[in-house]
């Protein structure tokens, strides 16, 4: 977690990146990641949401992972990645195509499986145990970074923590 930066008048946080996700759009994503470099320093996380397309591996607009992998390396991104979509399952062949068509680290925030829609409710069907089940493969696969999008739960991230072996936060 950040530090606080006092301010004048009030308290503030420092960011440590910025992390741009869910495009759908390549285009977009472009124009948010070269704002975000000329407005400031830090560190940029280039993130699309995909699960499109006959192997679940396009944004709903046709973007690639290698499209995004390629912008994001010749923009100057920190780390390329993939969030949200169909679940952590569809991520492993999204995080290798990533990992293949360029040199940056591979960021995967992926939902606790696809919503379904119950008695006017959305749900996530995935617990924390089956989610962090596709995690070895996912790091197998090129992944980085791994987190939790939609669906995801407080109960989640300690269980993918522990899974890593990383020490719980004080």
């Amino acid at each position: 977690m950040p530090s606080p930066t006092p301010g004048p008048t009030r308290s503030c946080w420092s960011a440590d990146a910025i992390v741009l996700e869910s495009f759908a759009e390549l285009e977009e994503i472009e124009l948010a990641l070269l704002a975000v470099k000329a407005a400031c320093h830090l560190p940029v996380v280039a993130s699309m949401t995909f699960g499109s397309g006959p192997e679940g591996t396009r944004s709903i607009m046709g973007v690639s992972p290698e499209q995004l992998a390629q912008m994001a390396a010749g923009n100057g991104a920190a780390a390329v990645g993939g969030n949200c979509g169909a679940g952590p399952e569809n991520f492993v062949k999204v995080a290798q195509q990533l990992r293949q068509a360029s040199p940056l680290p591979v960021w995967i925030k992926a939902n606790a499986g696809l919503p379904v829609l119950s008695a006017g409710k959305t749900t996530f069907p995935m617990g924390p145990a089956d989610f962090v089940a596709c995690v070895p493969a996912l790091i197998a696969a090129g992944a980085a970074f791994v987190g939790g999008c939609c669906g995801t739960t407080p109960d989640h991230i300690p269980a993918l923590r522990k899974l890593v072996g990383q020490p719980a936060p004080r």
